[in-house]
């Protein structure tokens, strides 16, 4: 049930959870109002289970990021925002059996749609929804290239386009933060060296240092500029230069 709830926003089967869980459905929104009070999602009110419209049940894209982040901390719940699609059999109310086929509406993870995530990001998985009130809603985990976890949230835009137009402009900034980060290694790098006396070997550097923002325009060297980082995080300024190597005479 849980993966039908997640994979295809079926409301129905969020009412039939709250009432298992809780016992009730009134109860169980207590429930869920409790949990979002323990997480500090403070301007968080639920109404219902299944997040249909009502005065009473709104959020904010913080307190939905803190829910998130909570729940990507359970398998299962990772487990599903990562499938593509859900395959099963059920019975309905007179025992008659039912297939159930159908794919996830995260249009990120389906091939029969164009939208990717920008270079070096990688969309792990995440929940989407669309009501005439709230509008088109995503919200994404996400990876650099280095690994590090990202969590995106986009709200109330008009259309699927613009959804996921607007999620990939969201996650390019999670690029330009590598970029950046890597940019400022090697300002500390030509620095260094002319600490060091070391001229000519920091006029190399500099020279090269647009080279290396070129590479990282079009998506390449993220994983050498990423290692470099770390090397002179730990004063290791011999494997810094040789990966600002690999990536120079790879471009």
């Amino acid at each position: 049930a849980l993966r039908i709830l997640l994979l295809y926003s079926a409301n129905d089967v969020a009412m039939m959870i709250a009432e298992g869980v809780g016992g009730s459905v009134d109860r169980f929104v207590e429930m869920m109002n409790e949990e979002a009070k323990l997480l500090g999602a403070t301007n968080t009110h639920f109404a219902n289970p299944h997040g249909l419209t009502d005065a009473n049940h709104y959020t904010t894209a913080y307190d939905l990021y803190l829910i998130f982040n909570q729940a990507i901390k359970y398998e299962t719940f990772s487990e599903i925002i990562q499938m593509t699609g859900y395959q099963t059999v059920y019975y309905d109310k007179d025992g008659k059996e039912k297939q159930f086929d159908k794919s996830t509406t995260n249009l990120f993870l389906r091939a029969d749609y164009s939208y990717t995530a920008p270079p070096n990001v990688t969309v792990i998985g995440g929940k989407t929804g669309t009501t005439s009130a709230a509008g088109h809603c995503l919200m994404l985990l996400a990876r650099d290239v280095g690994g590090s976890p990202y969590i995106a949230v986009v709200m109330g835009v008009p259309s699927t386009d613009e959804l996921y137009t607007g999620m990939t402009d969201l996650l390019e900034e999670i690029q330009k933060q590598l970029c950046r980060a890597v940019s400022q290694t090697l300002q500390m790098l030509i620095m260094l060296m002319q600490m060091k006396d070391d001229a000519m070997e920091a006029l190399d550097i500099a020279q090269t240092y647009r080279k290396v923002e070129s590479i990282f325009a079009v998506g390449g060297g993220m994983s050498a500029g990423l290692l470099m980082q770390q090397y002179m995080s730990m004063g290791r300024k011999k494997e810094a230069l040789a990966c600002l190597k690999e990536m120079t005479d790879a471009a």
